[in-house]
């Protein structure tokens, strides 16, 4: 963690000392600049029918129009979700950073556009206004996503996506000739330098990220189970949990996964089909009875249980009046070190009695609550 905040430090330093040196190049006028811009213009401005449609429609997506729909489409998102961090997070970047110091810097510079041009444009060329929207708006995104969705292929589809918009808005803004490849790269380490400082104050992602409970769960199944154990997803679901259970106990391992609903259990099924983790699973169509130990196997016990009545889990049982009474069937059989977790959205009737009961020299127990979930873990000693 030290070293990544060191490199993150001075890539931010770099960032400031490349945009430092083509602003000293723009006011001075400096050869090298001159050439550097030749060779980038040459590099790209390829001229094709295909490349100058293409390269028109990608600008449109750095417009200050099609930014400003964008942000608000987001702003209510966030609004609705309750994520106002992440909400003034995103203000901050795309209104304060892309749009307002942007300006400010160009206003001051004064340096003209390049001409002719494939697309009109007006006012003055440095640093490169779509290039500061398109790391500032999709790089905020990308943090976003990196920090909020659960590992998936639409996770790393998202983020490749966003990451070649960053590349290809500025690439278009030098083909249709409105910027010189300085106001491009310009426009890149500024805006990156400034997005990791606005991640750093709001403190999105890294070690400042509160992790939700499914993170914090995950988190847990990674440190505690191992390769052969035997594990139980108590509340089948929507299977997230057991099929990350079924990742982490290898083929020598196996997963007691319940559920009461049918529509959970054939759910569950084609999700672990589809995984080809299905021969690490048995799916027991119930919730966890007096047959427990029977179904776990005499001389077995569990290395985790998971009990997930919260929304984190999609869960079509409402919380099952004897939930306590599946709960003492498992804490006998864990293992010594093993862990029993229960989510809630809020404290049912019965649950801090029941806690205070547990015998203090057989259990810990700790709490983790975040805005909308509460996550009890109990461990046996």
């Amino acid at each position: 963690m030290i070293i990544k905040r060191r490199i993150r430090f001075f890539s931010v330093i770099l960032a400031f000392s490349v945009f430092m040196s083509l602003l000293i190049g723009v006011k001075f006028q400096s050869q090298w600049l001159n050439n550097l811009n030749l060779a980038g213009q040459q590099l790209i401005q390829h001229r094709s029918v295909f490349a100058d449609v293409s390269f028109t429609y990608i600008t449109q997506l750095g417009s200050v129009t099609f930014t400003l729909i964008l942000t608000m489409i987001l702003s209510l998102f966030f609004i609705y979700h309750q994520q106002y961090r992440l909400l003034v997070f995103l203000l901050v970047n795309v209104i304060l950073f892309a749009g307002v110091v942007t300006q400010i810097i160009k206003y001051l510079v004064r340096n003209p556009r390049p001409i002719p041009q494939l697309l009109s444009e007006h006012g003055y060329s440095f640093p490169s206004g779509h290039t500061m929207i398109a790391i500032l708006l999709y790089g905020t995104l990308i943090i976003i996503i990196q920090t909020r969705m659960q590992n998936s292929l639409l996770k790393y589809i998202a983020v490749i996506m966003l990451s070649i918009l960053i590349i290809a808005i500025p690439t278009s803004r030098i083909y249709v000739n409105v910027h010189y490849p300085s106001d491009i790269l310009a426009g890149l380490a500024l805006g990156y330098g400034l997005l990791i400082i606005s991640q750093h104050l709001f403190q999105i992602g890294g070690k400042h990220m509160i992790p939700t409970t499914q993170t914090l769960v995950h988190q847990l199944i990674e440190q505690t189970v191992h390769i052969g154990d035997i594990v139980v997803d108590a509340t089948t679901a929507n299977g997230i949990n057991t099929r990350f259970l079924a990742t982490r106990v290898g083929t020598t391992g196996h997963v007691l996964s319940y559920t009461a609903t049918k529509d959970n259990a054939n759910a569950a099924a084609t999700s672990l089909f589809m995984s080809g983790l299905s021969e690490r699973v048995t799916l027991l169509g119930k919730n966890i009875d007096s047959n427990y130990v029977t179904e776990l196997g005499i001389q077995n016990q569990a290395r985790i249980a998971i009990f997930d009545y919260s929304s984190d889990a999609q869960n079509n049982n409402d919380l099952p009046e004897n939930y306590i009474d599946q709960i003492d069937h498992v804490l006998p059989r864990l293992t010594h070190g093993g862990l029993i977790i229960i989510k809630f959205n809020k404290i049912p009737v019965g649950w801090q009695t029941y806690t205070h009961s547990l015998m203090r020299d057989d259990f810990k127990q700790a709490t983790y609550i975040t805005e909308t979930v509460q996550a009890h873990i109990i461990e046996r000693i």
